[in-house]
């Protein structure tokens, strides 16, 4: 995970994000206090144009972009002026261009930042930023796989057609889960639910393809800490797949059921580190 200090990189996301017209919402949760929007980055962005909106096409792996915001709950009606899902008659093209960040992180699949929407004062007396702001761009996917409490996306070393490489990683939407050692007996429903997802959802697309060709793993240390399990197909070989790092879903749901509740946060687990990771340093420091 890196995370972006300087002004360089905390702009380029901030531009991305201005540039962003939406096309379509995704999926809206009040509970979980989310939305997600398709659209794309303009490349000819001036926020005085008057571009037709839906002018230019949605290209997946070019200039499509998806964007999650994450608050207090949201509305469509905030960003679209009707209620349908296409942004036609929508009075802003770009309903983002005025938002404020101060601070970004990515990952390897997608860059978040924090900050606030046109109409609110990041100067004003203990305000802090309080939306989360989520790109994935460019989005390989159009409509990609998105559940209550998680979603799933191909990972870039897969070209979403080839079923001996296969490779998927699934984000998990709660902030509080960061790695293996947060999971507990409660989360036993979503890493069963996602098992289930994410295979129906494979067999839909390959047809005959079977469940037992699906390696699904979590790892410790993760790359980045917020909960992810990569999914890839088992005659896929990658160096990270292996023990010392990667631990089977299969296994980790076991653990839990058989050993209790508390086996990840009691257990000790073993993990291989290079010499110029970060944490090794850290911890060779000591």
């Amino acid at each position: 995970m890196s995370t972006f200090t300087d002004t360089e990189h905390l702009d380029n996301v901030k531009d991305l994000i201005h540039r962003f017209e939406i096309r379509e919402v995704l999926n809206e949760d009040p509970r979980s206090k989310m939305i997600y929007f398709l659209g794309v980055i303009h490349d000819d962005y001036d926020k005085n144009d008057e571009v037709e909106t839906n002018s230019i096409q949605v290209i997946p792996g070019k200039n499509a972009a998806i964007i999650t915001l994450e608050r207090l709950a949201f509305s469509r009606k905030l960003f679209l002026s009707n209620e349908t899902n296409n942004t036609e008659n929508a009075s802003d093209k770009y309903p983002l261009k005025d938002t404020r960040l101060v601070s970004c992180e990515k990952n390897d699949i997608y860059a978040w930042a924090q900050g606030f929407l046109a109409n609110e004062d990041p100067n004003a007396a203990n305000l802090f930023p309080n939306t989360r702001f989520s790109i994935i761009y460019p989005a390989k996917e159009k409509n990609p796989m998105l559940i209550m409490y998680f979603s799933v996306h191909n990972h870039s070393k897969w070209d979403g057609k080839t079923i001996d490489s296969l490779y998927m990683v699934v984000l998990v939407h709660r902030r509080d889960l960061k790695s293996l050692r947060d999971l507990t007996a409660q989360h036993l429903p979503l890493l069963n639910n996602i098992q289930d997802k994410v295979i129906g959802a494979v067999k839909d697309k390959f047809p005959g393809f079977h469940s037992d060709q699906l390696r699904f793993y979590i790892h410790y240390q993760p790359s980045y800490y917020h909960l992810h399990i990569h999914v890839t197909n088992v005659q896929l070989e990658t160096p990270s797949m292996f023990a010392g790092r990667a631990h089977m879903l299969d296994t980790v749901i076991d653990n839990i059921t058989t050993f209790g509740s508390d086996y990840y946060q009691k257990a000790t687990i073993p993990f291989v580190l290079g010499e110029n990771d970060v944490l090794f340093s850290k911890l060779a420091s000591k």
